[in-house]
């Protein structure tokens, strides 16, 4: 039988020259994005509200940890971004919102709370999506470590006569959960960091958990911008009188004030409050309702700007904020001083910084935007005197757990030096990545991070001193380290981090001498080596 099979149609586009022409149009596209990463081109800024991914340490990161620390590099800088995520965000939010959550590596799209009302955003980075779904949570000796920093300051400031008072601000997703993509809602039963450190601390630990009073008050109104992860001006009225409520056991006259007569919500400028929009390179239109106080209030009772300085020896670029930020407001006929430690909740939802509901209580009122170390947090003490030091984290920052304790004075003069190296790493100098021979902008105080361990015993170490100019400052030890955990030297080394904060001042400019003493599994003796030298610019 003669089978005859159909001729191969052609078609035109299927010409040689159409192929090339396809092949170098898609080379071309695959080349874009390396190229605008070579060529620094973003097309859109994005306002991120964090520090992008800086390039891996190639000698000091694990082989294991290589790969991700590349790619989270590469993900923050490849070309051309910020167009694809704004265009991603337009797309996906006009023509696909009623089918479709929107998320991004920082932001998700949520719901509308009413359906004349736009789709709330909720902040997603530093944690908070692994918060959202239960993981990622505190282990014991993080949760420790909270509670004896908090009892350390308190005791401290009870030696002096001062009250002090730990204040977290819940999320916008902790406040409003039902709002949140259906993938995202909490499960019955679902722990987060801030369940974790409530049930921890006990007395004498003065916590205060904000979550209560914005449950029992989001029934009156939006509490949050709809736009932006702070909350707005009602929300923070409540916050306000929470947060006397809880000063009032000492301090009766604390009363707070009252919508209409002392305060009330104004309209700020349009759009202004709507971070979590500026991260997908959108650019909504929203309403700002801000706290004021009335304007019926006489101008006696109002809070005023007054004279304020920052602690010399206090060096503000270890916040990671470009300038220092912070004011002193007095009202007459107050008695007491209040000094007030906060992020950006505090300020992000008051019509000016003399709006202040807080300040109206007080003779005088300090509030520095800064995440103290101890060192920083008793210079600010003893500069302002303060009858009240209120420090406020948000929820986000409880992942950052405070430093482990380390001694007032050095241990190693009382201990035997053993021969040999230590094995260690200095990793980070001022939140940048150490380099020997690199000029560092110090102004005050002097962060120096890194890891160590025993390598003789293959244990962790007792402790790490770090010296500079052949003075030797104590280093809080035991830091959490997940990026050594394949050193088959070390079995416990995921907790072989250390820190070293202390001031700078008294460092002249030029070039400065940092080394390491590495104390012994046993504390018996140590081992030092000179990690190199480092250049100080005031």
């Amino acid at each position: 039988m003669n089978l005859r099979t159909a001729p191969v149609p052609r078609y035109s586009w299927l010409s040689p020259r159409y192929s090339l022409v396809l092949t170098i149009l898609f080379a071309c596209l695959l080349a874009l994005p390396p190229l605008g990463w070579l060529l620094d081109v973003q097309g859109v800024k994005l306002h991120e509200n964090r520090n992008l991914a800086e390039p891996p340490n190639f000698l000091h990161t694990s082989l294991s940890e290589l790969p991700a620390g590349i790619e989270s590099y590469y993900d923050d800088h490849v070309g051309f971004r910020g167009v694809v995520i704004r265009s991603s965000a337009i797309f996906f939010y006009r023509f696909l919102k009623e089918s479709l959550q929107v998320t991004s590596g920082e932001v998700v799209i949520g719901k509308s709370p009413a359906p004349d009302q736009p789709s709330w955003y909720f902040y997603t980075s530093e944690g908070m999506l692994e918060n959202m779904l239960g993981l990622g949570l505190l282990t014991p000796e993080q949760l420790e470590r909270w509670k004896k920093s908090l009892e350390r300051r308190a005791a401290w400031l009870h030696s002096r006569g001062v009250v002090y008072l730990f204040v977290v601000p819940p999320e916008k997703s902790t406040v409003y959960p039902e709002l949140l993509p259906n993938y995202l809602q909490p499960h019955p039963g679902s722990f987060t960091r801030f369940d974790q450190l409530t049930q921890y601390l006990n007395s004498p630990v003065p916590f205060l958990d904000l979550r209560p009073a914005m449950w029992q008050a989001k029934t009156e109104g939006p509490l949050f911008f709809p736009y932006d992860s702070h909350w707005n001006g009602p929300g923070a009225f409540h916050a306000y009188r929470a947060i006397l409520k809880a000063l009032q056991p000492v301090y009766p006259e604390l009363v707070p004030g009252t919508m209409g007569r002392d305060f009330e919500i104004r309209a700020g400028q349009v759009s202004l409050r709507t971070d979590l929009a500026s991260m997908l390179g959108l650019a909504p239109v929203s309403s700002t309702p801000l706290l004021d106080f009335s304007r019926s209030l006489s101008e006696l009772n109002r809070p005023r700007f007054a004279p304020a300085q920052w602690p010399k020896d206090v060096d503000i670029s270890l916040n990671g904020l470009p300038a220092p930020k912070f004011y002193a407001l007095e009202a007459p006929g107050r008695r007491r001083r209040l000094l007030v430690f906060h992020d950006s909740f505090l300020p992000s939802p008051v019509f000016s910084e003399e709006s202040q509901p807080l300040a109206m209580h007080f003779a005088r009122s300090y509030f520095a935007w800064i995440r103290p170390s101890d060192e920083a947090f008793e210079r600010f003490v003893e500069l302002e005197h303060p009858d009240i030091v209120i420090e406020e984290h948000a929820e986000r920052s409880l992942r950052e757990v405070p430093l482990p304790l380390a001694p007032r004075d050095p241990v190693t003069p009382r201990l035997r030096r053993s021969a040999g190296a230590p094995t260690f790493s200095i990793d980070r100098i001022n939140n940048a990545r150490a380099k020997k021979d690199e000029t560092i902008h110090a102004s005050g105080e002097l962060k120096i991070e890194g890891w160590a361990f025993d390598e003789a015993s293959g244990q962790l170490a007792s402790g790490v001193e770090i010296m500079i100019d052949g003075v030797f400052h104590a280093a809080g030890y035991g830091l959490d380290r997940p990026d050594l955990s394949d050193l088959s030297l070390c079995g416990p080394c995921v907790r072989a981090g250390f820190r070293s904060d202390f001031s700078a001042i008294g460092l002249a400019p030029g070039p400065h001498t940092i080394a390491i003493r590495v104390i012994s599994a046993d504390g018996a003796s140590y081992k030092e080596a000179i990690w190199g030298r480092i250049n100080i610019a005031l």
